[in-house]
């Protein structure tokens, strides 16, 4: 399923929500962990990124740095973290002892707005609200954690979608009733305009070749102001954040993918034309080779 957008079977005339959920466990041998530049010993659990959906993670067992927005946590069982839309998140785990196992789901809030631009959903979607990072609410906790079974039971009839639904508004509704949201003041705007518009770009072009000239027609910047935009933003260079991009795409579609696919396919999908260089942006940004990580993923590759 790709997340964030809607899909209809014919069959059966339902709607796949956009939303996204896992239960996941990592620990020093999980080949999804790569290393944290500030510390070699680290590894990430969640790489530094960003979405226009909501994110919530539970952690159920064991600990995790997380880091929101510049702001570092150490959460343990029974923390919940959550990632407002536009807002950079990445989590990692100290050394060979750490481990950590944690429900999560993603939400695309734009996509279940009932009322148009009104309403939580809509300032949500529309990166208005801010939302606090960290809470040990044990209520909230298990309704995250009650997520990601659901996300498993869909089956055409539309009963596990139905199920869903409700629950995110359970969730909305006790973080509103835990005083999670505030609206943000309009100085904000234009940095959420920037963020909104710089992921969109990333969504549409990360499949094609990215040059300047590109860019350009999308941003009203010279070269220099929009890489020190950039930077500004997202604390890395423009090509970094893209080729980053293209990874997490990369590795999404390992772990999705039902068909068996080869490795110079899954590059070209994520708009790599040179193998080399897609094998070497992954190898030093994972940690290890593109056929080595679907190998210990067990991914089916041709």
């Amino acid at each position: 399923m790709k997340v964030g957008a809607f899909r209809t079977s014919e069959r059966y005339g339902h709607i796949i929500l956009p939303i996204y959920s896992q239960e996941k466990s990592f620990a020093l041998s999980d080949p999804a962990l790569i290393r944290h530049p500030a510390n070699e010993s680290a590894r990430y659990v969640i790489p530094p990124h960003f979405h226009e959906d909501i994110e919530l993670i539970a952690v159920t067992d064991g600990a995790m740095h997380m880091i929101i927005d510049g702001d570092e946590r150490l959460v343990q069982a029974g923390d919940v973290v959550m990632a407002a839309p536009f807002t950079v998140h990445e989590a990692y785990i100290d050394n060979a002892a750490d481990s950590v196992r944690y429900c999560y789901f993603t939400a695309n809030c734009r996509l279940l707005c009932p009322n148009g631009d009104r309403g939580m959903l809509a300032l949500l979607a529309g990166a208005r609200l801010s939302v606090t990072a960290y809470s040990n609410d044990a209520s909230l906790s298990a309704l995250i954690c009650r997520m990601p079974a659901l996300y498993r039971q869909q089956d055409g009839s539309g009963s596990a979608e139905c199920a869903m639904m409700l629950l995110f508004y359970q969730i909305i509704d006790r973080m509103r009733r835990l005083g999670c949201f505030s609206e943000k003041s309009d100085t904000d705007e234009a940095q959420l305009n920037f963020m909104r518009k710089a992921m969109e770009f990333l969504e549409e072009h990360y499949t094609s070749e990215v040059t300047w000239t590109l860019v350009q027609a999308h941003f009203p910047y010279n070269q220099s102001y929009f890489c020190r935009l950039w930077k500004q933003h997202f604390g890395k260079p423009f090509f970094q954040s893209l080729a980053e991009f293209r990874i997490r795409k990369a590795i999404r579609i390992c772990s999705e993918s039902e068909t068996p696919m080869k490795i110079s396919e899954i590059a070209s999908a994520v708009g790599f034309t040179d193998y080399s260089r897609f094998s070497h942006t992954f190898q030093r940004l994972i940690g290890m080779s593109p056929s080595e990580y679907m190998k210990a993923r067990g991914s089916r590759t041709e």
